[in-house]
């Protein structure tokens, strides 16, 4: 019988030295390696010859010299700082003539993109002027390059960022505010959300975006998407007075109000509803083409299609300036000298605080996303926590180039892999476009329609809905899963982005405390095919037919779930409830002159029902605990263990001994050695305490025990010391193995034989 606690080398066949391990380690450990180690003897293989002396102490002398270089902290410090600038250390190894042209034509195309979608994203869903989108597109470009694990990767401005600043600005700036005011507050903004952002990547914490599930970020994109949809109505149709940063469904009664306003933007409603059709139309030809004829320029021709819409109907604005009455874009700066400065008074950082946590979450998790989407899909693996400090570095520094917030772009990074980006280094081909359109094309920008960035906004979050194959497969998976969804969504359309985020990621820790506060413990069946199975829960309804027969008087339990501190008075109940209900009662039912009032059966407890005491059912010999589903056990959850242990004793009458399967290393020293003093050892003493209840005085018993010195006495109440593992005692004419090491087992099958063969005794006594 090998316990589970043996090391790793023993598991995989090679060779331990137990005789030094077993100086070192704990009692425990010591004994398990030492049986590992008798069964590795026999199986080691042959050694290699060898090294000569000369070799060993060159070998050894570089180990500990490299050892030496790298534990310094002059030598960690360096290294972590320059795992921070990652194009340190790619860059010197660039394949120039392989890469750069690649890099080139990706890094443009980017470029081309982002400058409409910038200044649809700013002008129309952030409420800033239409140039501070370009800044935030050419700072996100820009400094990721320097930070990136990704080459896929796009910064810049996206929808539902966008609108979710855009919601900040109007909820937490007075009404009427000036342009000025909103700039400053959304540079503030940039600068602690990046902060926040380099904290996070700095401290490599970047496993915190995992609390945030898959259905909540497409609950509020898919919300977000319909926020923007029915905001873009009123500048779509050229209807005015409508403030589209409020509540979707307000927009959307104030737009029904305002439609008697709609012959006056009639000429908007056409340049709108065209360019639209125009976008839609050239994404769909453009990939029937490229799928028919297989040529990469149909695909190139469906990527610019947003920046020919802009062209075309920047063109045709132009033309018709003097005979038609269109909402344009109007003046925009030249260049990059018209760049505000960030206002970081400590008065406005406080203002600008309660935005941030909402803001924080929404780029973090889109970038993330993003990053590893299209990571997977090229074969390579980008580091979360650095992504972090790109975007964070990027989102800092863009405060002081007139930045907004800005994270990673589905749209835009689907282009620049496409378009085969080989490194980081497009995104400063990407940000050379947009310099050379600040200063070259200012002056036409300034004709673009209101109603054709409305359009070229609403084609663009068509891929963020949830298509209704995903939400069907979504329902089927897992009810919480499917209701935090909705609740993400309904909370978007009728409150804001910001509020959704809260809700929706409130709800799913509640759901996650509650799975490890109440986890699953079932009693095990064995069958031929599966091994040890939950008959009853797990579904397998032909293996109904073929289950084996258990040993009399054994209880198999698997528990799903850690045992901690959450969930140790849950599992005592759920656990004494199941192996009560199974087995019969063969402990003697206490008098009246020593039951607790809370004894309605004189012993502490349902004993499993009227009809369960007719059928005949086994006494409990001993209990075999299948630790496969266990990932962690702590002090709380070991004390359970205990009072389970002392229910279960008082139940059959009887010490009725715990065996382990499957339990790893980490887990066993909480289980192995438990020596807290116990007063309610089986058949003497302790009679204050209810007998078989596992309710609420089991747990009463358990936070008032108190840790003992090895081998002390047990205090003022009369109770001795008394371990988990019953260790070299004597209890009603039983004596316990000498080695506790026979407890712990490496199958199931194993457990229950071993817990048969110790406990055959029981079964004459019945």
């Amino acid at each position: 019988m090998i316990p589970v606690a043996a090391s790793d080398d023993a598991a995989a066949g090679r060779p331990v030295a137990t005789a030094g391990l077993s100086r070192r380690l704990t009692r425990p450990q010591a004994a398990a390696a030492a049986v590992a180690g008798d069964a590795d003897a026999e199986t080691a293989p042959a050694s290699a010859a060898p090294p000569s002396q000369a070799e060993s102490a060159l070998a050894a002398l570089g180990s500990m010299l490299t050892a030496s270089k790298r534990s310094s902290w002059p030598w960690s410090a360096f290294a972590y700082l320059a795992s921070l600038v990652p194009i340190a250390s790619w860059l010197p190894h660039y394949e120039w003539a392989a890469w750069l042209p690649g890099d080139a034509v990706a890094g443009v195309t980017v470029g081309i993109v982002v400058v409409p979608q910038a200044l649809a994203y700013a002008g129309k869903l952030a409420a800033l002027p239409p140039q501070f989108g370009l800044y935030c597109g050419l700072s996100g470009v820009l400094w990721y390059a320097l930070f990136a694990t990704s080459k896929d990767a796009t910064i810049g401005p996206t929808a539902v960022l966008s609108v979710l600043v855009g919601q900040t600005l109007s909820t937490r700036l007075p009404e009427g505010s000036s342009d000025d005011e909103r700039v400053r507050f959304a540079l503030a903004l940039s600068f602690l959300v990046g902060c926040c952002q380099l904290a996070l990547g700095l401290l490599r914490v970047g496993a915190l975006v995992d609390f945030v599930p898959a259905p909540v970020v497409a609950g509020f994109t898919t919300g977000a998407a319909v926020q923007i949809v029915v905001g873009q109505l009123p500048a779509l149709c050229g209807v005015g007075g409508v403030d589209t940063t409020r509540a979707p469904w307000r927009v959307l009664l104030a737009f029904l109000r305002r439609l008697h306003t709609l012959p006056e933007g009639a000429a908007d409603l056409a340049f709108g509803v065209s360019a639209l059709a125009f976008v839609v139309a050239m994404r769909r030809a453009a990939a029937a083409m490229r799928a028919r004829t297989g040529r990469r320029a149909w695909e190139l021709l469906g990527v610019l299609r947003n920046g020919l819409a802009v062209a075309i109907f920047t063109a045709l604005s132009y033309a018709v300036r003097e005979r038609v009455r269109l909402k344009v874009v109007g003046p925009v700066p030249r260049g990059l000298g018209s760049i505000p400065a960030p206002d970081l008074s400590v008065e406005l950082l406080r203002q600008v605080a309660p935005a941030v946590p909402a803001a924080v979450i929404v780029s973090v998790l889109e970038h993330v996303a993003v990053a590893k989407a299209y990571g997977r899909a090229n074969g390579y693996r980008p580091a979360a926590s650095q992504e972090l400090v790109a975007v964070g570095a990027s989102n800092v520094a863009g405060a002081f180039f007139g930045a907004y917030p800005a994270t990673g772009s589905f749209s835009r990074s689907a282009i620049m892999s496409q378009s085969g980006a080989r490194s980081p280094l497009a995104g400063l081909f990407a940000a050379l476009v947009i310099v050379v359109s600040l200063y070259t094309l200012t002056g036409a920008l300034a004709w673009v329609p209101h109603s054709t960035l409305a359009g070229l906004v609403t084609a663009a979050v068509s891929d963020l809905f949830v298509s209704g194959r995903e939400l069907r497969h979504l329902g089927r998976a897992h009810l919480a899963d499917f209701a935090s969804f909705w609740i993400a969504l309904v909370t978007t359309v009728f409150a804001t982005v910001e509020t959704a985020i809260y809700l929706a990621v409130a709800f799913c820790l509640a759901v996650l405390l509650f799975r490890i506060a109440r986890p699953r413990a079932r009693l095990l069946s064995r069958t031929e095919a599966a091994g040890w199975i939950d008959a009853d829960g797990e579904g397998y309804v032909p293996w109904a037919k073929a289950l084996l027969p258990t040993p009399a008087g054994i209880a198999v339990v698997r528990t799903y779930e850690a045992l901690t501190f959450p969930n140790s008075a849950y599992l005592l109940d759920t656990l004494g409830q199941a192996v009560r209900a199974r087995f019969r009662q063969t402990g003697a039912r206490r008098d009246a002159e020593h039951r607790l009032w809370n004894e309605l059966d004189g012993h502490g407890g349902s004993s499993g029902g009227g009809g369960e005491q007719a059928r005949p059912r086994p006494g409990l010999r001993a209990v075999v605990l299948d630790f496969s589903a266990v990932n962690a056990v702590d002090y709380t959850g070991a004390l359970m263990l205990l009072d389970l242990r002392a229910a279960l004793s008082r139940f059959a009458g009887r010490p009725v001994p715990f065996h382990f399967a499957h339990v790893r290393r980490d887990q066993l020293a909480a289980l192995w050695e438990l020596p807290l003093r116990d007063p309610l050892a089986v058949g003497g003493g302790g009679g204050g305490h209810g007998g078989g209840h596992s309710g609420s005085d089991s747990r009463d018993s358990a936070t008032a025990r108190s840790r003992v010195d090895d081998g002390g006495e047990g205090g003022g109440s009369g109770g001795e010391e008394r371990p988990l593992l019953p260790v070299e005692e004597e209890s009603g004419g039983w004596t316990p193995p000498a080695n506790p090491a026979v407890y712990f087992h490496l199958s199931v099958d194993e457990a229950v034989a071993a817990a048969d063969q110790e406990t055959l005794a029981f079964l004459d006594d019945e």
